[in-house]
């Protein structure tokens, strides 16, 4: 499965033990025994393909092509609304309990909104001729996890339908035993790469 590089530190860390993905139109989420099994398995199928299982383990890769950093076991999968998540979600994502972003990660511009240290502000969703970084008074938010949360997936899912403000369906994803190898950028792309700090 394909991580950012800052996320697969904050998986290194113990800080992202969630991830979320993108339901798409069709996808299931099906609780299936098999034949004489006593386990039930949950999954999600997409195009008749098992796409996420329930007890199964993942490599965690930095980009399509390069090696496996890590891996995990997938303990826990459910389908929801994206805005149903809760602060303490949040903060299973990654982001800083403490309101100030998330542990040490600053981000760039994104398609309608971006943060500092303190702060996000989010252009106007309604006007696409204001600049992104336009500031209204009702604009200015302070950054706890749920809104740092929120500027994250809109600079990784900028198309519409798929922003936070659009509320789409996303799987929750909980990562059970984490291993992330030791010197991992070395391993993926031959040489030390910083992550986007």
């Amino acid at each position: 499965m394909i991580f950012r590089p800052d996320h697969i530190d904050l998986m290194e860390k113990g800080f992202k033990t969630r991830t979320r993905r993108l339901a798409l139109e069709g996808d299931e989420l099906v609780e299936s025994a098999g034949p004489g099994s006593p386990m039930t398995v949950w999954y999600v199928s997409r195009r008749r393909r098992r796409l996420y299982v329930r007890g199964q383990e993942y490599a965690i890769q930095p980009d399509r092509g390069h090696p496996a950093v890590g891996h995990f076991f997938l303990e826990d999968i459910r389908r929801e609304p994206l805005q149903a998540m809760t602060e303490a979600e949040a903060v299973a994502e990654g982001m800083n309990p403490n309101g100030a972003g998330s542990f040490g990660m600053r981000y760039s511009p994104g398609q309608r909104s971006f943060m500092n240290e303190n702060w996000v502000w989010e252009g106007d969703p309604d006007d696409p001729a204001r600049p992104v970084g336009h500031v209204r008074a009702s604009a200015l938010l302070p950054l706890g996890p749920l809104s740092a949360f929120a500027a994250v997936w809109d600079e990784i899912n900028a198309r519409p339908g798929a922003r936070w403000h659009d509320n789409p369906f996303v799987y929750v994803l909980t990562l059970g035993d984490v291993r992330v190898d030791a010197g991992w950028r070395t391993i993926a792309y031959g040489s030390v790469r910083r992550s986007r700090a």
